[in-house]
């Protein structure tokens, strides 16, 4: 992933079901784009998907409260239509299908997923479709505005009350047992800087 060349271009992601189901992942993915580091897009399939994964772990009325919020929060989020199916690329699972057709109709340049291998690069590359992990997607933000992610970070976390997190190094230990490891990387290079504030406050 290499950054924009134009500084003031926001770059447009789907975020498929992979990456929204654990909820800090998402809380840090949506954090920043209500920060307006990228524009955040989803359809109702991958809402729909996102409800079925959390059945059984999360109350049904926290996944409808969750799911409503993140609609209100991000109004143009929603995806509405699709890309025609004639011209949507085969993908090695049809049923990622409606993920493509997301992008390619809202015009994002991101599909940002855990499963690289549905989305191959010889498929996506001549549409001008990247598909990027949490890990690398994160990191790529990080990487343009380190202050000002850091900042979202900190915000996130002074916001969990069940259970508290507290410093840095326990958010960083939380994202990295999600495979979020080079973001994590990137957080915990800032340890020395957090040392004197190590609860935030």
């Amino acid at each position: 992933m290499s950054p924009p060349q134009d500084a003031g271009y926001l770059s447009r992601a789907v975020l498929d079901t992979s990456v929204l189901f654990d909820p800090y992942v998402r809380d840090v993915l949506l954090n920043l784009a209500e920060d307006e580091r990228y524009e955040v897009r989803w359809n109702e399939t991958i809402l729909e998907e996102l409800g079925r994964a959390l059945a059984g772990r999360v109350p049904a009325h926290k996944i409808a409260t969750t799911t409503a919020a993140m609609n209100a929060e991000f109004p143009d989020a929603l995806v509405e239509g699709r890309h025609p199916v004639a011209t949507t690329p085969r993908l090695p699972d049809p049923n990622d299908r409606h993920v493509l057709s997301a992008a390619m109709a809202s015009r994002a340049g991101f599909i940002v997923t855990n499963n690289l291998r549905d989305f191959p690069e010889a498929i996506l590359g001549p549409i001008e479709i990247e598909a990027v992990s949490a890990d690398a997607f994160l990191t790529w933000l990080y990487r343009q505005s380190p202050a000002e992610t850091l900042r979202v970070v900190k915000e996130q976390c002074l916001a969990y009350s069940r259970p508290p997190v507290r410093t840095l190094d326990e958010f960083a230990e939380l994202m990295e047992r999600r495979g979020v490891d080079t973001f994590t990387r990137c957080l915990t290079g800032h340890r020395t800087s957090w040392r004197a504030s190590p609860s935030f406050r």
